[in-house]
């Protein structure tokens, strides 16, 4: 079912990590609280900060320790991309804000790492929400909270932690590949969310093979780990499709910017995002669909096999209601002295012969019930 789409998934690389792909809602960790709150003082450990600075002809990297230091760094090239490596640091969003003027509520979506695919405009700039697909040594699936600002010449990605799946941008942003290093920091903009997009293309491949052998493994045999791992597939699924639907929106509304945030020839390129996330859309309900086949086909073969057993049973205990019958008939032990009691008490080979006879009817059954098919033998 899924060879069609596998065209779709011939590029991007991922980068795999560990943690739980439960959604939960979105909403405010204290009820009442104002909006745009943010706890005072560090929550959390200080995370990295990885600035990169270029244009057509300079790129400078930095590695900052605390957000304060970027109050000192000169924007003098055309595109700043900061890199913030972990939003439990409450200080270190509240600093961002202070310094380019992000608005608190951004901020404060940005810090609760629980919210839906979007895209706010805050007049100054863009806040971007996207869901960043990852797999985890056990393959476990993972969509961490990918905060993008798109300010005129910068552009702040906040993640839940250190690792992504964007260092193919770095490494377009070092060689000059593209036209990245000739763009704006709308195309940076463009260039992150294209990365995290076409990293759903590997993992969707990942769960279309865990289903193609989980469909070998069901033809060979059915047991209830089989059931398991077909219901563990189902729910990453059903989590990727949660984070996909409200993307399409998301992009939509960027690829028709009209506040002037995004450039005419970059809306062109979200317009292809967009694309994309309709193909892996259309992926995602292919394997959903193959998973619900396979469990119908893992309740059938259970029947099926429960069925064989039933058949065996009945056969056996088919057969040894006669030899019963004979063994209770030959077993009244009625006195031989009537003439219309058995003779074959008082016989010399009165016992050999209700083995024979028992033994026959038993040759019968097996030859009567190989002939109709149902033991083996051939059908009708």
């Amino acid at each position: 079912m899924l060879a069609a789409t596998r065209s779709l998934m011939s590029h991007a690389k991922h980068k795999k990590r560990h943690r739980s792909s439960r959604l939960v809602l979105p909403g405010p960790s204290e009820p009442g609280r104002s909006p745009g709150h943010l706890p005072t003082g560090g929550t959390g450990r200080v995370p990295m900060l990885q600035v990169m600075t270029y244009d057509s002809e300079v790129l400078e990297e930095l590695h900052l320790d605390s957000a304060a230091d970027l109050r000192t760094l000169a924007t003098k090239h055309a595109v700043t991309w900061i890199n913030v490596d972990g939003v439990d640091h409450a200080d270190t969003l509240r600093e961002l804000g202070e310094i380019y003027g992000l608005h608190p509520l951004a901020l404060e979506d940005a810090f609760n790492v629980r919210q839906r695919p979007k895209v706010e405009d805050y007049a100054t700039h863009l806040y971007v929400v996207v869901r960043m697909p990852l797999l985890g040594a056990d393959d476990e699936l993972a969509l961490e909270q990918v905060s993008l600002f798109l300010l005129p010449g910068i552009v702040i990605s906040v993640q839940e932690r250190p690792g992504d799946c964007l260092e193919s941008v770095r490494r377009r942003i070092r060689s000059k590949t593209g036209r990245i290093r000739n763009s704006g920091s709308d195309y940076l903009g463009y260039a992150l969310i294209d990365a995290i997009i076409d990293n759903y293309y590997p993992i969707l491949e990942h769960y279309g093979d865990r289903l193609e052998d989980l469909e070998a493994r069901l033809l060979a045999s059915s047991h209830a780990n089989e059931n398991t791992a077909i219901h563990a597939v189902k729910q990453d699924l059903s989590v990727i499709r949660r984070a996909l639907w409200p993307l399409r929106e998301t992009l939509s509304t960027l690829a028709r910017d009209a506040d002037g945030h995004i450039k005419d020839e970059t809306r062109t390129f979200f317009r292809d995002c967009l694309d994309h996330t309709m193909q892996l859309m259309d992926i995602v309900e292919a394997c959903r669909e193959m998973g619900a086949s396979l469990r119908d086909l893992y309740l059938a073969t259970l029947s099926q096999r429960m069925n064989e057993i039933m058949k065996v049973l009945t056969l056996i205990a088919t057969i040894f209601i006669p030899l019963g019958f004979i063994a209770g008939v030959y077993g009244m032990n009625f006195d031989r002295e009537s003439p219309w009691n058995m003779p074959e008490l008082g016989w010399t080979h009165g016992y050999p012969f209700a083995l024979a006879l028992m033994s026959a009817t038993t040759l019968a059954f097996v030859v009567y019930f190989r002939h109709k098919g149902w033991l083996g033998g051939k059908n009708e």
